[in-house]
């Protein structure tokens, strides 16, 4: 009987998930919005025009989205830009499904398939939300697990963070091993490298003229998309929270870098103090979700690099079978996935938003993670 039952929850998963993936495909080939930004700025550097300098004219019918990664990333997105926008949507839309599966995987093989499954639920509209923007951050979540569980690949983590430049913040992870000179240099001949093939393929432009335009799309976002985007419920960062609270000019990026920094050290040392009785997959979920809570721009879909860290937590508390921890680990996962507006209305959650409910959430699946492997050590 037990293993009739086993058989059809496993046969219902499936097929649950199987539904869940075919969903979320249709979404990505329907909208990915931010994935057209990457795929203009590969068709302009195709054209041997310059990425930055071409986007500026999208700014008047589409606010924000200007392409601002830094110029040594534009070589991995160059290839979308030989597909039509249909096809290159299409493969990118596979590329996230293979990620998202891939994050779902690692997280059941660390913590366990009930934990990984039950995450995967809850943070349902935050997959959504990724798919239909077409975002690069599902890719980098299934890099980052890749790489960082076997301390594969320093410079490389490096130039796939640096993709999002606060997010290089998460690399504090690697401890004082991210300070050595061959990893410092290493970045710089890397990121060099690519910068140069950039410059080549764009005629008549220099490195200085290219990271000239670089930094004047990166600081459009403030100005283009106004106070209410930058510093309102949909940026639900812990900077984004400070800035709200002294009403900070979005245009001022200036007061962003500098809270950037303030809130990195400090919860960065909280977490490197509190989490020596973790292991390094489950420190390394905690950096990632650390990432996020400091950068300027946490919008709704930068959570999925807290999908890890939330079903590790969950998965540790069932193990440790500590009723207290398991219940603050789901309802921190659930202020992230489940607090939302398309559940409760945009009035009632508003409010949750504009005091960081995701951030604290966040914290919260953190404090679960640590407390119940503390339970656990102490009664093994």
């Amino acid at each position: 009987m037990a293993a009739r039952i086993k058989r059809a929850m496993l046969v219902t998963c499936a097929f649950g998930g199987i539904v869940a993936v075919v969903r979320l495909f249709l979404i990505a080939l329907g909208q990915s919005h931010d994935f057209e930004v990457y795929w203009n700025a590969a068709v302009s550097l195709i054209s041997g025009v310059s990425p930055y300098t071409s986007s500026q004219g999208l700014m008047s019918s589409n606010q924000g989205f200007v392409f601002k990664y830094p110029p040594w990333v534009l070589p991995f997105f160059a290839p979308f830009g030989l597909l039509s926008w249909t096809a290159a949507k299409g493969v990118w839309a596979l590329g996230e499904i293979v990620a998202l599966l891939y994050a779902v995987v690692w997280t059941a093989r660390k913590g366990s398939l009930s934990a990984a499954l039950l995450g995967f639920g809850i943070f349902w509209w935050i997959w959504i939300g990724h798919f239909a923007s077409g975002q690069i951050t599902l890719l980098i979540l299934a890099a980052a697990l890749f790489l960082g569980s076997g301390e594969k690949s320093i410079v490389l983590l490096g130039l796939i963070f640096s993709s999002k430049v606060f997010s290089l913040v998460t690399l504090f992870g690697f401890g004082r091993r991210v300070f050595k000179a061959r990893v410092i240099l290493g970045f710089i001949i890397a990121a060099s490298l690519l910068t140069g093939i950039v410059v080549l393929a764009i005629p008549g432009h220099s490195f200085i003229a290219l990271g000239r335009d670089w930094i004047l799309a990166a600081g459009s976002g403030g100005a283009e998309l106004g106070a209410e985007v930058v510093r309102g419920p949909a940026n639900h960062g812990f900077t984004a929270l400070v800035l709200r609270l002294f009403d900070v000019d979005p245009r001022s990026s200036e007061y962003d870098v500098v809270v950037f920094l303030v809130l990195s050290i400090l919860l960065g040392f909280l977490w490197n103090r509190f989490s020596g009785v973790l292991s390094f997959e489950e420190r390394w979920s905690g950096w990632l979700a650390l990432g996020v809570l400091v950068h300027p721009l946490a919008w709704h879909h930068s959570f999925v690099l807290v999908y890890p860290l939330c079903a590790l937590a969950i998965a540790k508390a069932v193990e440790a079978n500590t009723t207290r921890y398991f219940v603050s680990a789901l309802f921190g996962t659930a202020m992230i996935g489940l607090i939302i507006p398309e559940l409760f209305g945009s009035s009632a959650v508003r409010p949750l938003e504009l005091a960081g409910i995701k951030a604290w959430g966040t914290c919260l699946c953190a404090f679960s993670l640590v407390r119940a492997k503390q339970c656990f050590r102490m009664d093994s």
